[in-house]
């Protein structure tokens, strides 16, 4: 099983955008009358939404396929990938992509600049192309559908700015996504959008109480994972909107590079109030151990697809205290431990169970360094915090204590060796630290090495030559050298 981390995080940093696709399935409601025509009507938009959806993964992959063509294979990979995100399916684009995986060539200098130039052009002809999707859900107040849409867009660098203006559409933080003023007032309000329709407060206070309890709880579910949980629908959904958001970036980043693919079964995410409750959740799964003593969030790592990841709003301190936390205080033990579902969930396919050699640091040091990533104005951006705030006060962060204690960073060959059972929290931070530099680090430099390793860690493949091949011909004290370096001029945002 894998640990939480100690719950020292806070959420301080707020997303502005996010993509949701939530369905909230409601057996105790009977079908009602008309439901045939709005099933016709939602159908009818989705087609125009397809339609757009595949003329934008055109206009990228072109852009994809000229990157490639001049050596530009970063480029290329993060192109195939917004590709990807308009059709996930492609069965084109994903052969193109996998033809580039471990490319590394420097494209001329003298490409640069008619990448950039043609990268804008593109973007802007996908905006074109998904315009009439999102005039036709402003059109017929489709909430959701039209949140998510623009979410996406955003995500993936198109200019919507004109679009938002001209349909008054804002962020709505509580689900991480955009929608038009009127939707937002009506949300204020306590109404909610439930499948295809307003709800007003009465009905919704009405149907928290219905699930309110295991056994009725909420299922809300994406195209990959599933919310259970007794909490308010708004919380469910805004779970959901993190999990969906995150999960997109942690695919995007390690799109052509690892071979992650989507589980056949979805993956549930427990919410509890509670750490009492969390503890009962659990054990319903016979072969479980007990909950980390200090997690808030963990993912149940387990033979088979399907494990769960577990989050409380309630968690214990280090004072001995319980204390309720709200999502901000979740926001980075949450991605950790989602982290960890994401990356075991989606190596299942070519899971061999044939070693378990100990690499602790490679697994926990992904985990810990993505969340440093935010979402801002649609781009994943990395920061540098020096502390995190948590109720138990202001804690250093990965960053911030590597930068610190640059000159006094263990030897790699000792921190490789360190057994499991040693790792603190000096070790994340060690790990977090490595791990940016192992895949940012030296313009990228070791970066297709160590996915290697991070690919083989997560299928249980490695072994005690794994380390050796990963760093063939490198020198630890050097690499150990350069990652003290690396600490030391890390330029932290506070």
């Amino acid at each position: 099983m894998l640990e939480g981390t100690p719950l020292r995080q806070a959420w301080i940093r707020r997303i502005a955008s996010a993509t949701l696709l939530a369905v909230a399935l409601l057996p105790s409601e009977p079908a009602g009358a008309g439901q045939e025509p709005a099933a016709a009507a939602a159908a009818a938009l989705k087609k125009i939404e397809d339609s757009g959806r595949a003329k934008a993964a055109d206009e990228i992959a072109r852009l994809a396929r000229y990157c490639a063509l001049t050596n530009a294979y970063d480029d290329a990979r993060r192109d195939y990938a917004k590709a990807l995100a308009f059709v996930a399916g492609s069965k084109s684009i994903k052969t193109e992509l996998a033809a580039i995986k471990g490319k590394t060539a420097r494209p001329p200098k003298t490409a640069l600049a008619g990448i950039v130039e043609r990268r804008l052009k593109a973007l802007a002809k996908c905006t074109e192309h998904l315009t009439p999707a999102v005039a036709a859900y402003a059109k017929a107040d489709r909430s959701d559908e039209l949140g998510a849409l623009v979410s996406m867009m955003r995500a993936q660098g198109l200019p919507v700015g004109d679009l938002l203006r001209k349909f008054e559409i804002e962020v709505y933080e509580p689900y991480l996504d955009w929608r038009t003023k009127s939707a937002i007032a009506k949300l204020d309000a306590g109404w909610e959008y439930v499948d295809g329709a307003w709800c007003d407060p009465g009905k919704v206070a009405a149907m928290d109480a219905a699930h309110s309890i295991w056994g009725s709880h909420w299922v809300f579910a994406d195209e990959v994972h599933e919310v259970r949980t007794t909490l308010p629908r708004r919380t469910a959904k805004q779970v959901l909107a993190h999990v969906g958001a995150y999960r997109r970036f942690f695919l995007d980043y390690f799109t052509g590079e690892w071979d992650l693919v989507q589980p056949t079964v979805k993956l549930p995410v427990i919410v509890t109030k509670t750490r009492a409750e969390m503890e009962a959740r659990t054990a319903e799964f016979k072969w479980a151990p007990p909950p980390p003593p200090k997690a808030a969030a963990y993912y149940l790592a387990g033979i088979g697809a399907g494990n769960p990841f577990f989050v409380s709003f309630e968690a214990n301190m280090e004072t001995g205290k319980s204390a309720q936390l709200d999502f901000e205080g979740l926001r980075r033990t949450f991605e950790h431990e989602l982290g960890h579902q994401i990356a075991y969930e989606y190596s299942k396919h070519a899971d061999g169970r044939d070693y378990d050699a100990e690499f602790r640091w490679v697994s926990e040091g992904v985990a810990e360094f993505l969340p440093n990533y935010d979402l801002v104005e649609g781009e994943w951006k990395l920061t540098h915090p020096h502390f995190h705030t948590t109720e138990e006060g202001a804690l250093e962060s990965a960053f911030g204590w590597c930068h610190d204690n640059a000159d006094r960073l263990p030897t790699l060959s000792f921190f490789f060796e360190q057994p499991s059972a040693a790792f603190n929290v000096k070790s994340y931070h060690v790990a977090a630290a490595l791990s940016c530099y192992l895949l940012e680090g030296k313009d990228r430099e070791y970066r297709p090495r160590y996915i290697d390793l991070i690919e083989a860690v997560h299928r249980y493949r490695a072994t005690p030559k794994s380390l050796a091949a990963c760093f063939e011909g490198i020198d630890l004290d050097t690499l150990g050298a350069e990652l003290r370096d690396f600490c030391a001029a890390i330029d932290l945002d506070d």
